[in-house]
């Protein structure tokens, strides 16, 4: 059977490619979340039609706080939503913890105990085993 975009139901999106705001060890994270089933996506190589059909079949979504993350919208079938952001993000939104709350998704927010660049807002991420804690029982 091919394995096609709609076959993946646990999604990390990935601010690997971003100038602002990324985890400097994005590939470390996206090898954690492996053993629970998540592939790692990068938005902006994805068309919007291919992120529709990729969220309205997740179960699962995890990223860092930014646009891409909008796509929650269409997930029809997403049960939890946990949004990382650095520890010293100055500005706070609780943007998508309010479209979680209308979508009825679960939502979690995971600050890392990283401090960022001061510029960029890139950091390290150290929080593994808060993922760990709100995803062993769920997977």
């Amino acid at each position: 059977k091919k394995i096609t975009i709609t076959d993946y139901k646990n999604i990390y999106i990935s601010r690997k490619n971003s100038i602002n705001r990324a985890i400097i060890n994005d590939e470390d994270l996206s090898n954690f979340l492996l053993k629970y089933n998540f592939i790692t996506v990068y938005l902006e190589k994805l068309t919007i039609l291919e992120q529709i059909e990729l969220f309205s079949n997740a179960n699962i979504v995890i990223g860092l706080h930014g646009a891409g993350s909008i796509n929650i919208a269409f997930g029809t079938k997403i049960k939890l939503y946990i949004e990382i952001h650095n520890t010293d993000y100055i500005y706070y939104d609780n943007c998508f913890f309010q479209i979680c709350d209308i979508l009825n998704i679960n939502y979690y927010c995971i600050h890392s105990n990283s401090e960022g660049h001061p510029h960029t807002g890139k950091f390290t991420f150290t929080n593994f085993e808060d993922i760990d804690f709100l995803l062993k029982d769920i997977i």
